[in-house]
Parts: C-alpha cells; structure tokens; sequence
C-alpha cells in the first residue's frame, strides 16, 4: 500500500471516529472508490472535500461506482440528490436534531460536486432509469402482472373506476408524469380497488402501496446512516444494497409527494 493510500484511508477513519490503527488490525484493505463511496454514503462533507482533491479520484465514478453486485450503473453524486430528497420529509420530532444535521451535510456535498467538478445538482432526476434499484413493474406489465393474476374486467365489475385503476398501474411503473397526468384527470390517489370476490379488508392503494415501501425503506437506510451519530461502528464499505436502498428511498419519496399534490 503506498503512502497516498495510507493518507487516504487515514483521512476517512478519522472522520468516522473510528480509529485507524483499529482498522489495520483488522486487516481491512479498502480501496479508493470504496473509501469514497463510505464518505459520500455516510454524508460526511470534510471526507468527501478532501478525497475528491486526491489525485486517486477517477472521473469514471461520475458515470458508474461500479459496485460488485449492482443491478444498474449509477454515478456517485447520485447518493447525495437521493439525500437531498429524503432529508427534505418530516421525521419524529426525537431525530429531527440529526435530520437537520444531515440536510446541511448534504448541501455541502451538493456544493462540492457543483464547485469542484461542474455537476448539475439542481437537474431533476429521472429515476425511472434506476428502477432495477427498487421494487416496480416494467412499463411494459399488464394488468394481471401488477394486480397479480387480477384482470381488469374483474375491478370493473366491482364498480372501480378505469381511471383509478390506471393510477395504481402507472404508480407502480413509477411513471411520474402519467401519475401527475390522471391526477389532474381525477383519479383518486386513495380509492380502494377490489376485483369481484376479492378480499375487501385488502384493497389494491396507491398512497398505501408507496406509503408502506416508504415505511419499510425509512427502517432500511436511516439507521445505517445514524451508526455514526449513535457512536456506533460504520459499516465498512458501503455495498450495492445500501446504495440502492437510498435510491429506492428517494424514489419513492418523489411519487409519495406526487400523490399527495406536493409537487
């Protein structure tokens, strides 16, 4: 390992707070694009300012971190515009101090990204190109692939409107602007939708649907991100999973507010 390297892997654990003569016990060898991807994931600014300014950053990670097991490629900025959307939301009052924290770190990372290599951080992210990152139906699914077996006819006959119907298809095709376009039509984000002899105590609901991954993702990512507000260990490095769990996250944060007519 070459001296730059030390440098580099000491600037990070020092950071994290975890120490560094710890870490070589351990034996953990770390590259570059591995100690990067943990500073940006654990939205650290001062790590990320100072690995950026290292000679080791390749400008190939604007295109694609290239993580083992990652289902699509993704630049490393895009961690920090998926933060960008989940610190925005309203969290119990008991975090809120770390979500505040976390808004702020994120908008000086954004800040480095524009300052030092030119990213519109501002651009609307589309992440319909992502969706391999997050559960979703193809846009080419059909009615009987997204409702499970159901066929149109059998909500039509339980009185649902084709239009509500619509809705829920394009929701979980993450087609934004459709969502917005039948919204503005009149479809109703919160209709409960059964097929004849389906289980009424189990509707088919947008907001429910979206909602619930929400939920789920909150539990996901956000006490991953808090090892290090909670003195806990960070986890070392940062793997595919984690990565595309903030971009589900984010996602689904975009179609929740969608739905509720926030944008």
């Amino acid at each position: 390992m070459s001296y730059k390297s030390i440098y580099i892997e000491e600037v990070l654990y020092k950071i994290l707070e975890r120490p560094y003569k710890e870490l070589r016990e351990e034996n953990i060898s770390l590259s570059y694009r591995d100690i990067l991807v943990t500073a940006v994931y654990h939205n650290l600014p001062d790590a990320v300012g100072q690995l950026l300014d290292c000679k080791e950053f390749d400008k190939a990670f604007l295109q694609d971190i290239n993580l083992d097991e990652a289902r699509t490629p993704y630049p490393i900025y895009l961690i920090s515009r998926c933060y960008n959307v989940i610190f925005a939301g309203n969290y119990t009052e008991s975090i809120m101090p770390w979500i505040i924290e976390q808004r702020d770190n994120t908008a000086k990372i954004l800040t480095i990204w524009k300052a030092k290599l030119g990213i519109d951080v501002d651009k609307h992210v589309d992440f319909w190109k992502y969706k391999s990152c997050f559960y979703s139906d193809e846009d080419d699914a059909d009615y009987e692939d997204v409702f499970l077996l159901d066929k149109l006819q059998d909500f039509l006959d339980n009185g649902c409107r084709r239009i509500d119907i619509d809705l829920y298809m394009a929701v979980n095709k993450f087609q934004y602007d459709k969502v917005r376009e039948l919204i503005a039509q009149g479809a109703n984000p919160e209709a409960d939708l059964v097929p004849v002899n389906g289980d009424e105590t189990d509707p088919y609901n947008c907001r429910e649907r979206i909602g619930d991954e929400c939920a789920y993702l909150s539990v996901e990512v956000l006490p991953l991100l808090r090892d290090k507000y909670n003195g806990w260990v960070v986890n070392i490095p940062v793997n595919a999973r984690q990565v595309e769990d903030v971009i589900g996250y984010a996602a689904h944060e975009v179609m929740w507010n969608v739905l509720i007519k926030k944008i």
